[in-house]
């Protein structure tokens, strides 16, 4: 080529690649030559030189490519470094540019490839020009109008403060751009501006302004393997935490919003600080308060269970003696059914390896057996203890102990693993079924049973046979033992009644015995038995009586810690994890017992779960006025000194049983909190939740379902908290909640949203559906006339829809169903 033909050529690249290119290269696809024009200083070196000799595209290509081309670009590039690829690539058009990042002197940049014709024959290219061009500046004034068009369109301008945190590995990863301050921040934080890193700036906001009780959980929240692990399965993760500004608590919401590539990869995140609404703000403090108090129950119960594992069978015994200790006819009833039980279980293990019984099984299941008549604690003492035959009524009363004790049993083995939890309330809420399917609660037949049930209900059965109770005498075992393989019982399993019949010497020798099975509370064994291990604070300011107290406990086998008077019992209870007892002299300098147990009670609950501590008062004179000033301070009891062990086991076992009364009705009144919706009152969507699970599983079962569902949206909620503000969106909230009760006035109403309500016919309510639908409607056409929300203005659609087997798998499928009812209804709202 003559210095003219170069110069025309090196003219037309030059024309057809304009900017600021580094290489420049020239492509005769017909002859399949190339020829490099000109090399970047970037690229000179061996690595240039060996590509200003190359003669052949693919060579000079692979050598730019695998010594310069960030790893992660080569394969897309490697596409290009043939002849062939590069003219079927513009075939069809007459440029085509591939961004990838190069090695320039140790950093990479973005670079764009140009391949563009210079020459053609009927469009199809003959000669190509190839150039390379830094485009690091342009790529990232680009990301940084997307990152600006992200911001604006995540993050609402609600938020105060706004950044961005790039996680590309050749960035700066704890740097935060910012794109929105905050005078509020830089005015309570100094160093706020200045602070360029990411993490530290999450720091200062607790450090500064944060609330203490927040603190720990929002770092737990806010570490940056956290906040990543959220992004990268959901585009936006929230964190909410109070700050105290100018001495107010304010509550604040925080945002990240994944920024992610083209192929999904997360390349970084938006972070955004607002404050949060009223409305949010009360449903915060609500949600609050119920998380608190369910983890207050949770902690006391979980520190008591943990005692409870501490002192294995002994204290599970005492529980077992609450219903001792009212159904006097028992006896040892609970003890001799743990023998049986052990004895059964051990030979269906032997017999029947379908079961799945072990050794850990057998034992576990002849443990918590104990505790399958928990639930007649709730059961009145005119039933309990009726001497003669219970009336239908009285005896539907009796049926409950089995759901009442499993509800006591998930809240005192809450911190026991899931095996024992499972095990214990499948024993104490099918040990009634009966194989037939004619026993109670739910008239569960054959192995719809739990095996560990259908052992402890033979064991139950035998022992109610050959004891005697207030309505009968005792059966002779083996006439008892004949009842029961005849089926006068009731029916059980053929497989558990032939296991029954090898164990029969040992069934009927266990009647009279008393071995290591069971133990007669009333020996000197149990009693022992009792204290052993218990964990006991003794008050007292006479050095004398409380030695001898002491000593007579220690004796019993308990941990004893010593206090002279009230005060000083105070210090040691906040400082210490438990006891399991706290004895209280009633009379003492300083700090008299009373008084010190008063403030004992009246400790924060999230401090220490000083409720569920049994306290008896130690006096030297019973009286009842000093039995009611006790009592009214919090004690349990009240006896007399010197101690009597006995006299002190019946009150702790009361103590227990009167504490367990409490935490179940302090359960209850959480478990109403948690499920029941602030503003309205009515229910929440976390008891709309179960509410469902609960259905499903009755469509699972039968397809002879009488259900209906009604979905309820308030119309313009939003306009009314906007043009009025959220006191007056809440009372428009609670009008059209009021319609809907007072409609549907036998079925749950739950509210799922802010503007949603969902009601689930059942009964009466479902027979009259449609008539209720037409009322409903007429009263919110009247509500809609009203003026203002305070006189009862209310507008809402609805819809319904009634399940059909035919259709509906699932509640999902008859929600979907109303929810378009509705919406057919909002159209028709929309329209007017």
């Amino acid at each position: 080529m003559d210095d003219r033909q170069q110069s025309r050529k090196q003219l037309e690249i030059i024309n057809i690649l304009a900017g600021n290119f580094t290489g420049l290269y020239y492509v005769n696809l017909k002859d399949r030559t190339s020829e490099v024009i000109s090399i970047s200083d970037t690229i000179k070196g061996d690595t240039g030189k060996l590509v200003a000799q190359s003669i052949d595209l693919k060579e000079a290509m692979d050598l730019f490519i695998n010594n310069l081309v960030h790893v992660d670009d080569r394969e897309e590039l490697l596409k290009y470094a043939e002849y062939d690829a590069v003219y079927n690539l513009l075939r069809n058009v007459k440029e085509h540019r591939i961004l990838f990042r190069r090695n320039f002197n140790g950093i990479y940049r973005h670079t764009e490839m140009l391949l563009a014709k210079s020459e053609s024959v009927n469009e199809e290219p003959v000669n190509v020009a190839i150039g390379f061009e830094d485009v690091e500046d342009k790529y990232r004034e680009r990301k940084e109008q997307d990152l600006q068009k992200a911001v604006v369109s995540e993050l609402a301008n609600d938020f105060e403060y706004v950044c961005y945190v790039s996680l590309t590995a050749e960035s700066n990863e704890d740097v935060a751009k910012e794109y929105r301050s905050d005078e509020a921040l830089e005015r309570h934080i100094p160093e706020w501006k200045e602070e360029k890193r990411f993490t530290k700036k999450l720091d200062l906001l607790m450090d500064r302004i944060g609330y203490v009780q927040d603190v720990e959980n929002f770092r737990a929240l806010t570490r940056r393997n956290v906040i990543v692990g959220h992004l990268e399965k959901e585009h936006v993760y929230f964190v909410n935490a109070r700050a105290v500004v100018d001495g107010e608590v304010e509550y604040h919401q925080v945002k990240f919003v994944a920024d992610r590539d083209s192929e999904g990869n997360l390349q970084g995140f938006i972070f955004g600080i607002h404050s949060v609404d009223e409305e949010t703000r009360r449903e915060l403090d609500f949600r609050e308060g119920v998380e608190k108090l369910v983890e207050i129950q949770t902690e006391e119960l979980k520190q008591k269970n943990h005692e409870l594992t501490k002192v294995n069978e002994n204290v599970v015994t005492l529980l077992g003696s609450i219903v001792e200790s009212r159904d006097t006819d028992s006896g040892m009833h609970i003890q001799r059914v743990k023998r049986y039980t052990y004895i059964l279980a051990n030979r269906v293990m032997k017999d029947h390896p379908e079961y799945g019984l072990t050794p850990y099984r057998v034992n576990m299941i002849t443990y918590v057996s104990v505790l399958h008549d928990i639930g007649k604690v709730k059961i009145p003492d005119a039933i309990l203890l009726k001497p003669g035959r219970l009336t239908e009524e009285e005896f539907e009363v009796m049926k409950t102990h089995c759901d009442e004790g499993c509800k006591i049993l998930e809240m005192l083995l809450g911190s026991w693993g899931e095996d024992y939890l499972k095990t214990s309330t499948e024993i104490c809420r099918y040990h009634h079924e009966k194989w037939d399917g004619n026993g109670y609660p739910y008239g569960l037949k054959g192995d719809g049973i739990p095996i560990s049930a259908q052992i402890v209900s033979v064991a139950d059965c035998f022992d109610a046979l050959t004891t005697k109770r207030v309505y009968k005498e005792a059966y002779d075992p083996n006439e008892a033992f004949d009842m029961i393989l005849e089926g006068k019982c009731g029916a059980f399993s053929n497989k558990l009644l032939g296991s029954l019949v090898r164990c029969r010497a040992e069934f009927c020798k266990g009647v009279h015995a008393i071995d290591d099975f069971y133990i007669d509370t009333t020996s000197e064994d149990f009693k022992s038995m009792a204290f052993d291990g218990l964990k006991i604070l003794l008050v007292d300011d006479d050095d004398l009586t409380r030695e001898i107290n002491k000593e007579i406990l220690e004796a019993e086998g308990a941990v004893v810690t010593e206090a002279t008077n009230g005060a000083e019992a105070i210090v040691i209870v906040e400082d210490s994890e438990w006891f399991d007892a706290i004895l209280m002299d009633s009379s003492m300098p300083v700090m008299d017992g009373i008084e010190a147990i008063r403030r004992i009670r009246s400790m924060i609950p999230n401090k220490r779960p000083n409720l569920l501590i049994p306290i008896i008062a130690l006096t030297s004179e019973i009286s009842e006025n000093m039995i009611i000033e006790c009592k009214d301070a919090g004690a349990n009891d009240c006896i007399s000194k010197p101690l009597i062990i006995s006299e002190l086991a019946r009150s702790l076992i009361s103590a227990m049983k009167e504490n367990t009364t409490i935490v179940g009705d302090q359960l209850n009144e959480t478990i109403r909190i948690a499920n029941t919706d602030a503003l309205t009152q009515v229910k929440n969507i976390t008891a709309y939740t179960d509410k469902v699970a609960e259905l499903d599983r009755k469509i699972t079962e039968s397809s002879n379902n009488e259900l209906a569902i009604v979905m309820c949206d308030i119309n313009d909620l939003k306009l009314e908290n906007d043009t009025y503000g959220h006191d007056v969106g809440d009372m428009y909230i609670k009008n059209c909640c009021k319609i809907i009760c007072s409609v549907f006035s036998h079925s749950p109403v739950y509210r799922i949203g802010g503007d949603e309500f969902v009601v689930v016919l059942t009964d009466i309510d479902y027979k009259n559906r449609d008539m209720l639908m037409a009322q409903m409607k007429g009263m919110v056409a009247a509500a809609m006339k009203i003026d203002s929300s305070e006189n009862g203005k209310a507008s809402f659609a609805s819809g319904m829809a009634v399940y059909d087997p035919y259709r509906d798998k699932t509640v999902g499928d008859v929600v979907r169903e109303a929810d378009m009812q509705m919406y057919r209804n909002k159209r028709e709202f929309e329209k007017a």
